[in-house]
């Protein structure tokens, strides 16, 4: 009987039984507008017109009528038993399978790109194409990973792969730039093995 009795005003239900915040905001803006509609129709009429009561009560009979069908019809549920362990399994289950989307793992891989964590960004990378050898954003991000850390000849190799894909002409111009980018960082490996040799044999030169 308790629980139906605060069902008569509006947000003590779910605040009694919920602690809700967003309840107790109601509750007592509720108060509030009462007890000024009371002062304003019955004590000090001047105070804030003729024209107030009469828009103050209508908005509270609205108010306090849904509100009292709302907490009846959900006191029910306010009152059950908290959430069993195996709804709580689905729930983590739920949030393990968002977290392992295509999407999320991108973000991930993007996250720890920008972080430096490299080992990191090629394991995930690889285990998306695993599951879709067409990921273009994926193997794009890889040969820059490959590109970043050094290896040219595995991210040509990525880079190869994508042309051969119809999604790749969205990336067209992201490719070709990606491309030169590893070209500069072979001439730049060519010249440094110049410089060794020399270093090493200042002839070398003299004779070729």
């Amino acid at each position: 009987m308790g629980q139906w009795v605060l069902c008569g005003w509006p947000g003590l239900a779910p605040l009694w039984l919920r602690g809700s915040w967003s309840s107790l905001a109601l509750a007592i803006g509720f108060s509030a507008l009462f007890n000024l509609a009371l002062v304003a129709t019955f004590a000090w009429p001047t105070l804030l017109g003729d024209s107030f009561p009469a828009v103050a009560w209508p908005v509270i009979i609205v108010i306090w009528v849904s509100s009292a069908v709302i907490s009846c019809r959900m006191v029910g549920s306010w009152t059950g038993p908290p959430v069993m362990a195996a709804e709580t399994k689905v729930v983590e289950k739920a949030d393990f399978l968002e977290e392992n989307q295509p999407d999320t793992l991108f973000n991930r891989a993007q996250g720890e790109y920008l972080k430096g964590n490299w080992l990191e960004v090629e394991r995930i990378l690889k285990g998306r194409l695993k599951h879709s050898d067409r990921d273009v954003e994926s193997r794009l991000l890889l040969a820059t990973l490959y590109r970043h850390t050094r290896r040219p000849e595995l991210a040509r190799a990525e880079l190869e792969s994508l042309k051969r894909f119809d999604e790749s002409v969205h990336w067209d111009f992201e490719i070709r730039n990606e491309f030169e980018r590893i070209g500069q960082l072979e001439s730049e490996r060519r010249d440094q093995q110049v410089t060794t040799d020399l270093e090493t044999d200042p002839n070398a030169s003299l004779s070729s």
